[in-house]
């Protein structure tokens, strides 16, 4: 009898352990999680320089406007950068175009024998000269045109251009940012800096955006546009033949 007694309360005592037990599991898991979430949320001093730098540039460009920052990242040697490197994105892929290539041989047929013009491809160098030169017209025209649309003195006009200009601006000084990751990147390697690595850990993860620049990926659009040159080329010879 005392032994069918006792049953229950050893029952009841399990129970109370297991509760116990339970509370402290979850207790645990709490504390993991708050330490894990401390880890995340607290900033290292990357993060902090990081957060700093987006906020001053946006601000400069919220001050500033939009036509005022698109007009100074798109004149002098930036517009020169610009229109080079749009000049090598569209340049083989124009080339591949039928109708340029036969303007661009007989061109070539005006100095046919000479070796010097012919080994230095003259044609080329002329149909890049006049292409750099277009690209810069129609850049300038359209950041004129922008510029006159974002600077009307209308109010919601206004806020656009100011918003806009703090987006645009620190969006150019992230670029410039990771191009100077880049090149850092391939100068040292992953490897070759690991101080570096290390100081950028944080809760933005920047060493991750180090390790993983998106502009690595950069010197690879030349290579791909000129590999889809010719596809699009023979799109294009196709619709204009059928037209």
């Amino acid at each position: 009898m005392a032994a069918g007694r006792r049953a229950p309360e050893r029952a009841y005592h399990r129970r109370a352990r297991g509760k116990r037990a339970d509370r402290l599991a979850g207790g645990a898991c709490r504390r993991a999680g708050i330490k894990k979430l401390r880890r995340i949320w607290i900033l290292s001093n990357a993060d902090w320089i990081a957060l700093a730098f987006l906020v001053v540039f946006a601000a400069i460009g919220a001050i500033a406007g939009c036509g005022r920052v698109l007009k100074f990242f798109t004149s002098g040697i930036f517009g020169i950068i610009i229109s080079v490197f749009a000049c090598y994105c569209l340049g083989g892929l124009i080339l591949g175009i039928p109708f340029i290539g036969d303007l661009l041989d007989k061109f070539a047929s005006l100095w046919a024998g000479t070796a010097f013009l012919e080994t230095i491809h003259l044609e080329v160098i002329v149909y890049y000269i006049v292409l750099f030169i277009i690209v810069t017209l129609i850049r300038i025209l359209i950041v004129r045109i922008l510029k006159n649309i974002l600077e009307i003195k209308f109010l919601p006009v206004k806020i656009i251009n100011r918003v806009v200009g703090a987006v645009l601006l620190a969006g150019i000084m992230t670029v410039i940012a990771l191009f100077v990751f880049q090149i850092i990147y391939w100068v040292y390697g992953a490897d070759g800096n690991p101080e570096l690595v290390e100081a950028l850990s944080g809760a933005f993860n920047l060493d991750q955006l180090y390790l993983n620049n998106p502009m690595n990926y950069l010197t690879q659009i030349g290579k791909t546009v000129e590999e889809e040159g010719d596809a699009v080329a023979a799109i294009v010879s196709a619709v204009v033949s059928a037209a």
